[in-house]
């Protein structure tokens, strides 16, 4: 179903902005598409939207910051400090922050990249400033991934999808505490995506149980989300890990984008709400694409679509027919 700004919506939330209730406000926006949260954004005063900005994570509102109109944009963006913008940019790929902090004076584009955390991810930014909007320059990634030129097309978009995800960006929302260890006042935190670094940090945080921690990791921390790799002979580590590989293509001859269904909220097709394993794929299936779609046969209030709209599995056949 098409999402709706309704009067009783504005109302409640102009309510809680009143009340200061931030925690309520958490709650009724954080299930929500970072879409949907624009467009109730450009229906607010100015100083209301820009109080829901400051409540919202920076991880939701990097998104939302892309959505909103020009001139929201940049009366919010007038209303928080360099600190603030910089942990906006931080969340987001590198040509989507050049273009937001491009919207800037150039004092403050000089202050908010002082203030970005990601010091590879700044240069980035600064590079790209350098080209104008509409120019190639302007609009390319920075984001690069590496392939082997020996390897097959096939080969090469599986490993770029590999390449694309970020732990920092995709994970550690989620997957922190896979790598926290011990206990109470003595918890610490290994590093991410280096084996000798993790080995070098159990040293100097807990020396005395780093073969137990070491295997923790092996067993359960790094082992939930990748497969580790045989032990060879005189590693300077005891193991290592394999790359994560995700599956992004589970109906290789269906047909479907996302960024049509942007107006659906993503628990609308996935169940996964009650999901307690990352084993569930929770793929949605025909009946609940029916919902939205009619099939062969034409129906009120449905989106035409045949077979032929979702799938090109039949069509290996018509070559042998003609």
């Amino acid at each position: 179903m098409q999402f709706k700004i309704s009067k009783e919506l504005i109302q409640e939330l102009e309510l809680l902005i009143q009340t200061k209730n931030d925690q309520q406000l958490e709650v009724l926006l954080n299930d929500m598409h970072h879409a949907d949260i624009a467009e109730i954004l450009d229906e607010l005063e100015f100083d209301e939207a820009t109080y829901i900005f400051k409540v919202l994570d920076s991880e939701k509102t990097a998104e939302i910051l892309l959505e909103l109109e020009d001139d929201l944009r940049e009366n919010i963006l007038s209303r928080l400090s360099p600190k603030e913008i910089a942990e906006e940019l931080d969340e987001l790929e590198t040509n989507d922050a050049a273009d937001i902090i491009a919207e800037l004076s150039q004092e403050k584009k000089e202050e908010v990249i002082s203030e970005l955390q990601d010091v590879e991810h700044a240069k980035d930014i600064v590079e790209l400033l350098r080209y104008d909007e509409d120019t190639a320059g302007g609009i390319m990634h920075k984001e690069l991934v590496k392939v082997n030129e020996n390897w097959n097309v096939l080969t090469c978009v599986k490993e770029m999808r590999i390449q694309a995800v970020e732990f920092k960006r995709d994970c550690e929302s989620c997957h922190a505490n896979q790598l926290q260890l011990g206990l109470g006042d003595k918890t610490f935190s290994v590093p991410h995506g280096d084996e000798e670094a993790v080995m070098n940090a159990l040293i100097a945080k807990s020396p005395k149980d780093k073969a137990r921690y070491a295997m923790s990791l092996k067993e359960n921390g790094c082992a939930y989300c990748h497969e580790i790799a045989p032990e060879k002979k005189d590693d300077s580590v005891p193991w290592r890990v394999k790359k994560v590989t995700i599956n992004q293509d589970w109906f290789s001859k269906a047909q479907f984008n996302h960024a049509s269904h942007r107006t659906q909220k993503c628990v609308a097709c996935h169940q996964v709400e009650q999901s307690e394993s990352s084993h569930d794929v929770a793929m949605p299936d025909r009946k609940n694409c029916l919902r939205c779609h009619s099939g062969n046969s034409p129906k009120p209030k449905r989106i035409a679509s045949s077979c032929m709209s979702c799938h090109s599995f039949h069509n290996a056949h018509l070559a042998a027919l003609k």
